[in-house]
């Protein structure tokens, strides 16, 4: 993870576009927040038998904050107080989505494979978590970047448009 970081880092600089440097800084992003869902989601699932689809959604509200903070910060150089109305409620609500989606997925499986060994079920019920955020992962970045946390050049050229108009 520490290479993600370094490469992240200087990726503005190695490839002289801000928007790959955001790409690198998510795709770190999620690393962390997909190691700590996965942690949360294998304990509580397996480790405490708690019922595969709570504790899904415990394991995603755990990473959602994490990911709003790191993103905000680390990926959109945002500073300064969040906005509930432009930022806070459309992350939730997206991830809310994601969570229904990743839930559903992580409850089919889990239900599929109870007879399965505990070493095989965690496989099971973690590929269905990772394949379904892996999907959404494009889908939100581009609204993390678009709408959520517009970067500076986007509201540079919106500006330069409604100057021109």
């Amino acid at each position: 993870m520490l290479s993600l970081v370094r490469i992240a880092r200087g990726a503005r600089d190695v490839l002289g576009h801000p928007v790959t440097a955001r790409v690198l800084r998510c795709m770190a992003v999620s690393v962390v927040v997909t190691a700590l869902t996965t942690v949360v989601l294998i304990t509580l699932a397996i480790g405490a038998g708690v019922a595969p689809g709570l504790a899904n959604i415990v394991a995603v509200a755990c990473g959602t904050a994490v990911s709003y903070v790191m993103n905000r910060r680390w990926v959109w150089r945002r500073t300064g107080p969040s906005s509930v109305a432009r930022e806070l409620t459309p992350f939730w609500v997206m991830n809310l989505c994601g969570l229904i989606i990743s839930t559903a997925a992580v409850h089919v499986v889990g239900n599929a494979t109870t007879s399965w060994p505990d070493t095989q079920r965690a496989i099971a019920v973690v590929s269905a978590s990772l394949a379904t955020w892996g999907v959404l992962w494009v889908v939100q970045f581009l609204i993390l970047d678009r709408f959520i946390f517009r970067a500076p050049e986007i509201d540079a050229v919106v500006a330069g448009d409604q100057l021109a108009a």
